[in-house]
Formats: C-alpha cells, structure tokens, sequence
C-alpha cells in the first residue's frame, strides 16, 4: 500500500516525469509476458493420451466427485445425466451434490434428479459466510473417503473416460504429482461472438498455454473445474481458500509452494461460455480481482517465496500475474498510444532513439499480443473448430476493450467488495438439444 500510495503522489506532483519513468518499466514488462506465451505458442505441442482409456489393471479406487451448486435447478437433470455417464463402477464413485441451506428450488431439483442413484448424496450447506463456492467445497471436504478427489461445475460435461485417464496419470506419476487439469472446451463458441472468443481464449488456455507450463516445471494456475486431485494431498495443504473467488489460482500456488507438481490430461470436459455481456462483465470482474487476491496473497513475503521456489519461477509467478494484471488495465492506453505514435510518425518521423525504441516497445505490445493469442488458439483447435471460430479474431479487440472495462471494476471491487462472488448463471444449453453437432467438438491435442 506505501507503494501504491508514493505512485499516486509521483502520478499528482510529476505526471510527466512519472510516465517518462513508468512507461517504458511497463513496456519491458508487458513483453516478457508476450515472450513467454510467443514460446509457447512456437514450441510444438507433444502429443497427449488418446481419448480411448482402457479399464485399469488394477481394481480402481474410491473416486470423489465434488459439485457446488447454487440457484442451478435449470441443470441439475442434465449435470447428473453427465456425472452418470462417467466410465467408473458405480461401487466405487461417491458424488457430492453441494447445496446451500436457503436454495430450496436446487436442493428439490438434486433430491428428484438423483433418486435411485446410490453413488449421489445430497450435502446441504448451513448458509453463512463468506457465500462463496470454495467455502462449500471445504464443507463437504471431510465427508469424502476417496483415494482421488474431481471438482466440477454446475454445467460441465466431462469426457466419460476422463477419470480413467486420471488414474492412469496418477499410478505412473511420481508421488509429488498430486493435481491433474482436465482441459475446458466451450460447446456454444458458434452462437455469438462473446461466446466464440471465450472459445478461442480456452483453447489458447488449456490445450496450449497451461499444459505448456507443466511441462517446463513452471507453476501452473488452475482452472475452476475438472481438476483430479489425489485427495490426501488437498486435505494436507488445507483445502480451498474460502474467501479468494479465484481459489483455483490459489490452490496451483499453494501445491507449487508445497514442492508438487500439476500437470494436464487430454479428456476434455465440455461447458457453456456466458453469452450475454451482462454474465460475461460479472464473471470477468471476479477473476481479475481473484487473481488479484491471489497475488497479493502469495507476496506478502516475498522473500519467502523467492526461497520456496526459486528465482525462475519467481520472474514466471509476477509475469502470469501481475503482467496479466497490468496488462488488462493497460492495454487500452498502449493500443492508443502506438496508434498516436504511428500517426506522429507518419507526419514528423521520430526524433531520437529513445522515442524510436518507446514507439517499438509499445508496437510489439500492442500487435505482438494479438499475434501470439491467435497462435496460441489456432494451434489449438482442429480444422471443425477453426470454420465456427476464426471468424471471432477481427473483433479480439473489442473483446480485450471489454476485459480492461472489467478488470477497472475488479480494482474496485478488490476495495469494496473483495470477497463477493457473482455468480454465472448456467443454463443456457440446457435448452439445447445435447445432440446438436455444434456442442459435440472434437478438440485437438497433438500435432496435425
């Protein structure tokens, strides 16, 4: 907070000396974390596990499976449909359905839909607070027995063999593999162009970026759902955050900081990307502001961390973070500013060298950030996806526009209001019909 606090008053009593400092700082870090994701995108990505697991050789372990729900009534026929179809004995699955105390619409939903189905328990929540998701997957913590532990969401669709593949990882992983991210495929990318890009920033996500991460031993931020955890190692590192509405984040930093590892599967799992920006505002809001919480979490000793994981994964934990911080709030003023320095170079050329390398810098930071978004992404996706998807990239602009609008009300937030949890309301496919070819994509994990 000094820091924050000696900014403001250098930005009030020398603005202009304050940007001339600030500008290339900012610029220099703003390419490191175009570097790292333009190595990514380069590197060939290795070929993963078919998508065919076969049975286990050994007979297969207690598997928990995880779901908080709150005001899903909409998906909750749909969501158990999915959860029964996984490729796992029934005798040796126990599914929690988490609700809290005061939903009474989705605790009727989750007693009719799972009647008759010995492996689903319905766990009511006593409401209180905070009222976040991660609170009520700590309550329901204790009450597993499983050697492996999965979390999903109220929408999700996963793979039927993802939990075989799972266990597969885990049996001929080392003993500090303790987390497992299944890859997010979003089924309505062709509705809209919100939706289309959130398509294009999952692939780049999870079938480029995080597996990408895993594989050079960097740390690796979760995502919120389909994450296989060997289930005594959660209960050593003490479970979720229950105040961090990003608690994903956390938990791949807390395993990290602990000395284990995480890596990726191949099986994907299917969700809905929000199609309205009302939902799309919300949920961004929240995880900027929870990668936020999560950064300043993790420094509080800095020093601390830098002994616990080393240099290198020091400078990558500030570029995911903060460089992904300051660059949604920044972006709008670099594009804005190289535009300007074009236009002034148009008319009156540069005058010096300085002047020359500040336009370069913000040049490769405004064009080298779409640049290596749409190499991570489309050497994500197959050919099917690339014919409804690519169509999205003129508009990524706009999209990022939208992203620095709502990281500006995460900082707000962040003061106001930092541990409430908007919620994303998840039934729009559930008015589609399942079988429509358009949520069925085939995703792409090797090499073409």
């Amino acid at each position: 907070m000094l820091a924050f606090g000696l900014l403001l008053w250098a930005v009030f009593t020398a603005p202009g000396a304050t940007f001339a400092v600030l500008h290339p700082l900012a610029g220099v870090l703003f390419a490191a974390c175009l570097a790292l994701r333009i190595v990514a995108a380069v590197e060939p990505p290795r070929p993963m596990e078919p998508q065919g697991i076969s049975p286990p050789s050994e007979p297969p372990p207690l598997y928990s499976v995880l779901v908080a729900l709150y005001q899903e009534s909409a998906v909750v026929d749909r969501l158990v449909r999915a959860l029964s179809a996984l490729d796992w004995p029934a005798s040796r699955i126990e599914v929690k359905l988490i609700c809290e105390g005061d939903d009474a619409a989705t605790i009727r939903a989750v007693e009719r839909a799972i009647a008759g189905r010995s492996q689903f328990e319905l766990v009511v929540v006593p409401p209180c607070e905070p009222r976040t998701k991660p609170k009520a997957l700590n309550y329901a913590l204790p009450l597993t027995a499983g050697e492996f532990l999965v979390l999903y969401d109220a929408e999700d669709e996963p793979d039927p063999g993802q939990l075989r593949e799972a266990f597969r990882r885990f049996r001929r992983g080392t003993a500090d593999l303790v987390c497992l991210q299944a890859p997010l495929v979003v089924r309505n990318g062709a509705d809209n162009w919100l939706a289309g890009i959130f398509a294009l920033e999952y692939a780049a996500l999870f079938r480029r970026f995080l597996p990408w991460l895993a594989r050079h031993g960097f740390p690796v931020p979760l995502g919120g759902t389909s994450n296989h955890f060997v289930r005594s190692r959660l209960v050593e590192i003490g479970g979720w955050d229950s105040h961090n509405v990003t608690e994903d984040a956390d938990l791949g930093m807390r395993f990290y900081r602990a000395g284990y590892r995480v890596e990726t599967l191949s099986c994907p799992t299917m969700e809905d990307a929000p199609e309205r920006w009302t939902v799309w505002h919300r949920q961004r809001t929240r995880w900027t502001k929870g990668w936020a919480q999560t950064w300043l979490v993790h420094m509080r000793q800095p020093g601390v961390l830098l002994r616990q994981i080393g240099l290198r994964n020091f400078v990558v934990v500030q570029l995911l973070f903060v460089g992904m911080l300051a660059s949604t709030l920044a972006h709008p003023v670099f594009l804005a500013l190289a535009i300007l320095t074009l236009v002034n170079f148009a008319s009156n050329g540069l005058s010096n060298a300085y002047q020359a390398l500040i336009f370069g810098l913000d040049l490769f930071n405004a064009v080298g950030g779409y640049a290596a978004f749409i190499a991570l992404s489309i050497g994500a996706l197959d050919a099917r996806e690339r014919v409804g998807l690519v169509k999205y990239y003129p508009l990524l602009y706009l999209y990022w526009l939208l992203i620095a609008f709502a990281a500006l009300r995460a900082v707000g937030q962040l003061v106001s209001a930092p541990h409430l949890w908007e919620k994303t309301p998840h039934d729009i496919r559930s008015r589609a019909d399942p079988r429509d070819a358009r949520y069925r994509l085939e995703p792409h994990f090797g090499e073409d």
